[in-house]
């Protein structure tokens, strides 16, 4: 069996990683005859991308590619016959502060700024609309439906086809949400969605047909072209174990304590094997204009802060963590070290500091209370006297009388809701608005243009009214909840 080459770019700040949420899509593909890897060339050159069948470039996020790139991209797939693999997201590129679209334009498609919402049918959620809507294609064979999480459509300028859209009922209604193109000797693909292929999350790669869908969309996308050159060897094969080092030629290496001067036991030595010598490591970004620089320097602020993040998160968990040991004073713990194995380990005597056994921790003090005994049947209770208050008269019950108080339980509060979830939200209702606005033009003019009747002109005028007062409604709740946060 052939096997061909997967590359997902990850040198625009993806979304989609197959390091992290897209594990389980790689396997899928692994399992069909395809090798993925990480692809993290910058720039992307049309001579990088030649040892590889298919490019993904599941959604950039706050950044954008040149137009040098964008150029190389655009003729490996009409001379080289790449396979291209364009996923968004909702909002788009504005959304996503990207240019993905100006890339998808070569290939006559563009990612509008927009989110597919379908109230009536959908997997759960409005923002996952269940799509049944396909053409006969080469990518649809034998799916009948999806659920299309969090995407935005597309809108078609060239030869491109839509082969999937959203319903009748959905906002914007009736619009594509998968489109295929053959550029040339190359295919493209464009999907508004790169969340219906993650891993663990509802609607993602989990969902029945999303794996079927999967292979027939890789499929397609290996051209007759690739096809041919892989059956006559005629593309190089990508380098498996990395561009900058091959794992067997360059690796940290550790001595045998026989060896006098080799350093103790445990330690790494700094020196490469003998074999790395002829690599050399050659990193080259180009920098041509003043705004490319800033977009480089954001790019790696963000990576900053998204590490600074998991950082806090981490120092949260272990500060509220209710685990406590309790240690001899006088003698500090010992960190608990991964056990690496190695030839050596048996001989290794490591000396360990003797540490008195723990002691454990006190039981919580704890009030006591004396057993009041109990009063004979007929005598009064008497309240405890009070110096400021005279003792008021207690009336005398008969001991059937008296029935146990009635326990009230208290309802918690309800949370409140977060400054951070109300700004999401409120993003997410302003571009609804846009899109409902969007549609009311789009529909009025196919209206003038005499492609949809007066009846149903009205119809769909009457529902993105009533959606456009909900979402105006919704968004002066939040404007007014977060005066109050403030």
């Amino acid at each position: 069996m052939t096997t061909y080459y997967v590359a997902f770019d990850e040198s625009h700040k993806p979304r989609g990683k197959i390091s992290s949420n897209y594990k389980t899509l790689q396997r899928h593909l692994e399992s069909e005859g395809f090798v993925c890897q990480p692809f993290a060339e910058f720039p992307i050159t049309q001579k990088t991308l030649t040892p590889y069948d298919v490019l993904v470039v599941p959604c950039p996020d706050f950044s954008k590619f040149s137009e040098q790139e964008i150029s190389d991209i655009n003729r490996w797939v009409r001379e080289e016959g790449g396979g291209l693999l364009l996923l968004s997201h909702a909002g788009g590129d504005k959304g996503r502060r990207s240019n993905l679209s100006e890339l998808a334009e070569k290939f006559g498609i563009i990612f509008e700024s927009d989110q597919v919402i379908d109230e009536k049918h959908n997997c759960g959620m409005g923002n996952i609309p269940n799509i049944k809507d396909f053409v006969m294609h080469p990518i649809t064979a034998g799916v009948t439906e999806i659920c299309f999480r969090a995407g935005c459509s597309l809108t078609l300028v060239g030869n491109a086809i839509a082969v999937a859209s959203s319903g009748e009922d959905a906002q914007p209604f009736s619009v594509p949400v998968i489109v295929a193109a053959q550029s040339d000797e190359g295919r493209v693909v464009g999907i508004g969605s790169y969340e219906m292929f993650r891993d663990r999350i509802a609607s993602g790669f989990g969902e029945s047909q999303h794996a079927k869908l999967t292979s027939n969309i890789f499929n397609w996308l290996v051209s007759e072209k690739r096809y041919q050159m892989r059956a006559q060897n005629k593309i190089p094969i990508p380098n498996i174990l990395g561009e900058v080092f091959g794992q067997q030629d360059f690796t940290a290496t550790t001595a045998p304590p026989s060896n006098a001067a080799a350093p103790r036991a445990g330690i790494i030595s700094a020196e490469p094997s003998v074999s790395a010598a002829k690599y050399e490591v050659n990193t080259t970004i180009n920098i041509n204009t003043k705004s490319d620089l800033g977009i480089e320097l954001t790019n790696v602020l963000i990576e900053f802060e998204t590490l600074k993040g998991r950082l806090e998160a981490v120092i949260r968990a272990v500060m509220e963590s209710k685990d406590v040991v309790q240690v001899t004073p006088g003698v500090k713990p010992m960190r608990t070290m991964p056990n690496y194995e190695s030839e050596w380990d048996a001989a290794t005597q490591v000396p360990v500091p003797a540490v008195s056994s723990l002691t454990p921790l006190p039981e919580p003090p704890r009030a006591k209370f004396s057993t009041l005994p109990t009063p004979p049947a007929g005598t009064s209770i008497v309240a405890p006297y009070s110096p400021q208050e005279p003792p008021a008269p207690v009336e005398t019950l008969p001991e059937e009388d008296v029935t146990p108080a009635k326990v009230i339980k208290k309802t918690p509060a309800e949370p409140t809701e977060k400054k951070e979830d109300l700004l999401t939200e409120m993003e997410t209702i302003r571009s609804q608005i846009i899109s409902i606005q969007d549609l009311k033009n789009f529909s009025e003019k196919k209206f003038k243009a005499g492609k949809i009747n007066e009846a149903s002109f009205k119809k769909q005028e009457t529902s993105l009214e009533a959606d456009l007062k909900r979402s105006q409604f919704r968004l002066s709740e939040i404007e007014g909840k977060l005066k109050h946060l403030k």
